[in-house]
């Protein structure tokens, strides 16, 4: 049996390290563009971003909480469980693409991983559920493609050929969650949940159904990193389109004062109107709101 020894002197080109991969105009190391890619929580709440791998590393060191991910224009949130990261995080997803697009620029690589039938990494973190070792076993065993296949939502959202992200948006901790309402005072499945979740949510509607007309948005302040916004664009339980193009050009002009924290929206906003219509919205909201995702 020979084995690939994913940390040694003999193989340091396979390693992140030494790894490197053009990427949003930006050629960096695997590892570099990995962990810049993480974002974390000043103590006064708002996201700071790390230069390079040993940034990031003296933060988390030091304490500072990792709240999300920034990959190309989205800012995404994680998907951890008690033993770290999940296979689906978009963290383990963009770690997957880099390799993917590095090793479909260096067949050489490709060609030489063939000969071995086992990948060990000594080295390998506990809390990252795919790591180096990982990848070249996969490439291995089921071809370069498969790799893209493990990470199909980030591609498709990188490739801004989908905007929607599988996650509750009542897990969100970070920016802006984004739910439809009614100003006569009707409420939605999600407006409930939402509510239940921060009853001070429930109380800031109440008193808005004053002023508040079609197409407004109101903001309420859950912490010094995360806030609600109730779109004022139902109609009867269906969304009136008008109503909610005035308020995705509202939540531009709110994103502008508090950029760059993400706008996540409900998969429901899009729920009773055409297809054209839908597509009319979703273009604007891809042009006018970046970090963006919907949630489904």
């Amino acid at each position: 049996m020979k084995i690939f020894e994913c940390q040694s002197k003999a193989h340091k080109e396979f390693t992140s390290f030494f790894s490197y991969v053009s990427v949003f105009n930006q050629t960096r190391c695997i590892a570099n563009h990995y962990y810049a890619a993480k974002v974390f929580k000043s103590p006064n709440g708002t996201a700071i971003f790390p230069e390079d791998w040993k940034e990031s590393r003296k933060w988390a060191e030091a304490g500072i909480r990792q709240i999300g991910w920034k990959i190309g224009d989205f800012i995404l949130p994680l998907r951890i469980n008690n033993k770290g990261y999940k296979i689906d995080d978009f963290g383990v997803q963009w770690y997957i693409l880099l390799w993917y697009k590095h090793l479909r620029e260096n067949p050489k690589k490709l060609e030489y991983l063939q000969q071995f039938d086992k990948f060990n990494d000594q080295y390998k973190n506990k809390s990252f559920p795919f790591g180096q070792s990982d990848i070249m076993l996969k490439v291995k065993q089921d071809g370069l493609n498969s790799l893209r296949s493990m990470a199909s939502e980030l591609w498709n959202l990188l490739s801004y050929k989908s905007l929607t992200i599988d996650y509750n948006l009542l897990n969100i901790r970070y920016g802006f969650i984004c739910h439809e309402v009614s100003p006569n005072g009707v409420i939605t499945e999600l407006s409930q949940q939402i509510c239940e979740r921060y009853p001070i949510v429930c109380e800031s509607y109440q008193d808005s159904l004053l002023s508040c007309c079609l197409g407004d948005i109101r903001v309420i302040p859950i912490s010094n990193s995360l806030s609600v916004v109730k779109l004022f664009t139902q109609v009867d339980d269906q969304t009136d389109v008008t109503a909610l193009r005035q308020s995705v050009v509202k939540l531009a002009d709110l994103q502008e004062t508090s950029c760059p924290a993400p706008i996540y929206l409900p998969q429901t906003i899009l729920d009773g109107i055409s297809d054209n219509e839908a597509s009319q919205v979703l273009s604007l909201i891809e042009n006018h709101l970046i970090p963006v995702a919907i949630c489904s």
